[in-house]
């Protein structure tokens, strides 16, 4: 998250850790099990060598299976070793080796290396419109975790510029009804609020809730999205409709979640700063009225 409400003030919520809300791996398919992708590394050695193009696939199946197992720092180690291989024998601009930076870059951000995960996906993006061009879907999954990595740097306006061509490529793929493009459009949001454009942050989220809601996206991902809207409501000083939304989407809380639901935690520790939050604008509200009940009316011309 790129804020957190602390009983000082208001910050964004958003994906939790700042994730954005769309992350692509190159091969979403399956992994097999560590123990079953090593085994079929080890018979693939066998049957074809070392430098073979099916043996480096057997690794990088099993460099697969280690992240989505967690072992994210084995990953990365064999993902090196298949590049290194790769640039060696194809070269740097060849469709494997890009898809297996594709890979690298996304492991070493989940290893906390952001850095070096922007050079790595900085090269994939540029080698995905090579091969494919600038409007290919490859290229788009490439800008969003390019634009995934910079958010994590806080290099917000470079992040800005991606997620504008995401949202524009979306558009054009899928249509702006479908999931895909709203995902795209809450990551623009979300960039928005981080560069304090409140008014357009909070006027995108309110297309991506509605989108969402049409869609009948998952309750949790609309309810985020609501606190963010909360959120920019409170920096943009509308103070009663962030009070209002916000007892609007703790009422759905309550309802609907666990007690021992962290979303519902957080929401419940927040929910007296945003009840003075409240009260304090109804009380500026009814002073205002009064001053404007004491004026004297001007009499006529």
């Amino acid at each position: 998250m790129t804020g957190r409400w602390d009983g000082r003030g208001v910050g964004p919520i958003g994906p939790a850790e700042d994730e954005s809300y769309s992350e692509y791996v190159e091969d979403q398919s399956a992994s097999p099990s560590v123990q079953q992708a090593g085994d079929d590394l080890a018979a693939t050695r066998v049957f074809y060598g070392e430098d073979h193009p099916e043996t480096l696939e057997a690794m990088m199946r099993l460099a697969r299976a280690h992240r989505d197992a967690g072992d994210t720092a084995i990953a990365r180690s064999i993902l090196v070793d298949v590049l290194s291989a790769q640039r060696r024998l194809l070269g740097d601009d060849h469709v494997d080796t890009t898809r297996t930076e594709f890979e690298l870059g996304l492991v070493l951000g989940r290893l906390g290396d952001h850095f070096s995960a922007c050079e790595v996906q900085e090269r994939v993006l540029q080698s995905a419109e090579r091969q494919y061009g600038a409007d290919s879907e490859y290229a788009t999954r490439a800008a969003i975790n390019l634009a995934n990595s910079l958010r994590k740097l806080k290099r917000y306006d470079a992040e800005l510029v991606l997620r504008e061509r995401v949202v524009d490529a979306r558009r054009r793929a899928v249509g702006a009804e479908d999931v895909a493009f709203l995902r795209s459009l809450a990551d623009l949001a979300v960039v928005n609020q981080n560069l304090e454009h409140f008014n357009l942050a909070f006027e995108l989220s309110q297309i991506v809730v509605d989108g969402f809601v049409e869609q009948q996206v998952d309750r949790r991902t609309i309810i985020e999205l609501q606190l963010n809207m909360v959120s920019d409501l409170v920096r943009l000083k509308r103070a009663a409709e962030a009070a209002e939304l916000f007892e609007t989407v703790y009422g759905e809380i309550v309802s609907d979640f666990p007690r021992d639901d962290p979303l519902r935690k957080y929401v419940e520790r927040q929910r007296r700063f945003m009840g003075m939050l409240g009260k304090a604008a109804k009380r500026r509200d009814d002073q205002r009225v009064r001053r404007l009940g004491r004026r004297e009316p001007r009499p006529p011309p």
